[in-house]
């Protein structure tokens, strides 16, 4: 019977660890960084100013980049003569396009409403992983080790994730065991904490750990995953010949009915164009063997069947950008179906398949989304601004270019007003308040440079301000094309400063925490907010009401248009009949809206203090 060799197995490990940092000493360094500056944003997540936040997140998402950059550029230098000088000099560069992405981003503070921020990072995150592919690897006569090299760390990161989950889950049932049994106390960020290490650190280890040394043992290598086959044929392809049939069967129904396609159908072509793409580069090594011919019929079948649906594609999207301009999302769709077309072509026309020309196409066209006038930031503002300007114009707000205000309301109809107020709102919330200063308006100057100046950098973008000086008022609007719109007042979010935390809980004997909404049923909490922006606490089979209205509007007041962080609480104070503190209510947040003038508190957050 053999016998577990633990020496042996913590010997394996340590030499795993050392030939990482050996390797990979910028891979190694850049996910120790990560893990550390992610657990310390865990950790202290609610005590952060808005500006440490926005810093802390900027570096996560650069470091973030910075493995995969690193890993493609110690997998490029490995096998170059001068190894050293090839890093050194790769380094600095990637390093420079990390700092520069760093600042790159608007505003003083971070704005998570903004789709470009999302976009920008994964565009790059997916660019950085193509160059990891094509790192090793990148002429045709190579093809066989492409293969084989990509195989190997699709397979591993697929065996590292599984791993990491199997270990996290384990670790977190152990915490969970000594709290149940040892009432030993565990932070609940602990957890998540964890998941950074094991997600960060273990598993980026874990892969890059199992690349071979030398890479030129790759080339060599004809090993075929029989899983891999079977995975194609049993799963891929079943699940793409129903999207087909999905699919023809709809743009029958558009032929039929002449009608235009529905925007989400975008979505479904692409669905299906991934999975016949990976399906092809899955089955690649095995189409010219004896009883898999098949595959060289099935890579035609498949791309020849692409071809009506790359048109309902182009149909789909440019019906959606010729009726509403493009934004960030539908670039980025616009984007991935030039380059279906293009890659469709190409492995049409093209005698051989190189499929080294997937991963380095797809990279090059996330970069070049990322920047410049013709990337998705750049032409999305220029679409939405052109869109914007002629809108202004049939208003008779624009006139040869200069910008002047509406003398009377009833001039412009609701739909106009609208689509003037919906296009402003996306321009200010996706590309910031700087942008409205194009127009050289001298009142939309001085509201941007209003929000500029403010004390705490604390504000949700909002057309208003800029709508006031062209004399049309939101609120007044009755209907629109797109639904009824007459709430469009605005909403006001109270936050307790992160840095101030104590309050005063002197003469109560119980805490509890107090997070309600106007939604809650008074059947099953404890306290809800009514519609009379009163909190009912119900206890012994008693309701006993407090009005919180007065001292939220007192603070809302003080804050408008924007609110910064609260210095202090609002602190409401309850006396029964028998002249005895009884409640104490403390407010940490407040989500509160206007209704036809009138304030509407939709939730509050804190702590109830009682005896």
């Amino acid at each position: 019977m053999a016998k577990l060799n633990f020496s042996g197995i913590i010997s394996n490990q340590t030499e795993l660890l050392l030939s990482v940092f050996k390797r990979f000493y910028l891979v190694a360094a850049a996910a120790m960084f990560l893990t550390v500056v992610s657990i310390y944003f865990v950790e202290n997540d609610n005590g952060f100013k808005e500006e440490n936040e926005f810093f802390l997140t900027r570096l996560i998402m650069m470091l973030g980049l910075s493995i995969p950059l690193f890993l493609s550029l110690q997998l490029y230098a490995e096998n170059k003569l001068n190894k050293t000088m090839w890093t050194a000099v790769g380094a600095l560069l990637i390093i420079a396009f990390l700092v520069l992405y760093f600042f790159s981003f608007k505003g003083p503070t971070l704005n998570y409403e903004q789709p470009t921020v999302a976009i920008r990072f994964l565009a790059l995150l997916l660019a950085s992983h193509g160059l990891v592919a094509i790192s090793v690897y990148r002429t045709y006569s190579e093809i066989n080790g492409f293969w084989q090299f990509n195989k190997h760390l699709l397979l591993r990161t697929v065996t590292g994730l599984f791993y990491s989950g199997v270990l996290y889950l384990g670790i977190i049932a152990a915490l969970f065991a000594l709290d149940v049994l040892f009432n030993v106390s565990v932070a609940s960020e602990t957890y998540f904490q964890l998941f950074i290490f094991m997600a960060c650190t273990y598993n980026t280890f874990f892969v890059v750990g199992g690349i071979k040394d030398p890479l030129t043992d790759y080339a060599q290598e004809n090993e075929y995953p029989n899983s891999l086959k079977i995975f194609t044929q049993y799963v891929l392809l079943p699940l793409m010949a129903l999207y087909l049939v999905i699919l023809y069967a709809y743009m029958m129904k558009i032929i039929f009915q002449w009608s235009l396609p529905k925007g989400w159908v975008s979505n479904l072509v692409l669905c299906f164009s991934i999975a016949g793409i990976l399906a092809f580069l899955l089955v690649y090594p095995i189409r010219e063997t004896v009883g898999n011919k098949w595959v060289k019929t099935f890579s035609r079948a498949f791309y020849f069947s692409l071809i009506p649906l790359i048109f309902l594609l182009h149909v789909s999207i440019w019906t959606r950008v010729a009726e509403y301009g493009i934004t960030p999302e539908r670039y980025i769709i616009l984007g991935l179906t030039v380059w279906l077309s293009i890659i469709t072509v190409y492995f049409l026309w093209s005698r051989r398949d190189n499929i080294i020309f997937i991963p380095s196409s797809l990279a090059a066209m996330f970069v070049l989304a990322t920047f410049g006038p013709w990337g998705f930031d750049g032409l999305s503002e220029f679409s939405q601004r052109s869109r914007f300007n002629k809108v202004l114009r049939e208003a008779n707000i624009l006139k040869d270019g200069t910008i002047v205000p509406l003398k009377d309301q009833n001039s412009v109809n609701d739909s106009l007003k609208y689509k003037i107020n919906d296009i402003c709102d996306y321009l200010v919330k996706n590309h910031g308040n700087d942008v409205m200063k194009k127009y050289d308006f001298q009142p939309w100057i001085e509201v941007v440079d209003s929000i500029e100046n403010l004390k705490e950098k604390y504000y949700y973008a909002t057309s208003f301000p800029f709508m006031d000086k062209i004399n049309i008022d939101p609120s007044k609007l009755k209907w629109s094309p797109y639904g009824n719109i007459t709430n469009v007042e605005p909403s006001y979010y109270l936050y307790l400063d992160p840095t101030n935390k104590s309050f005063d809980v002197s003469g109560y004997n119980k805490l509890e925490n107090l997070n309600i909404t106007n939604y809650q049923n008074s059947m099953v909490s404890q306290a809800y907010l009514n519609n009379n922006n009163v909190v009912i606490i119900k206890e012994n089979g008693d309701s006993v009401k407090i009005n919180i209205l007065n001292e939220v509007e007192a603070v809302l007041m003080g804050c408008t248009p924007s609110c910064p962080p609260l210095k202090d609480p609002i602190v409401i104070e309850n006396i029964s009949t028998d002249g005895k503190e009884k409640y104490r209510i403390i407010i940490t947040g407040s989500d509160i809206r206007k209704e036809s003038g009138k304030t509407k508190i939709n939730s509050i957050n804190g702590y109830l203090l009682k005896n």
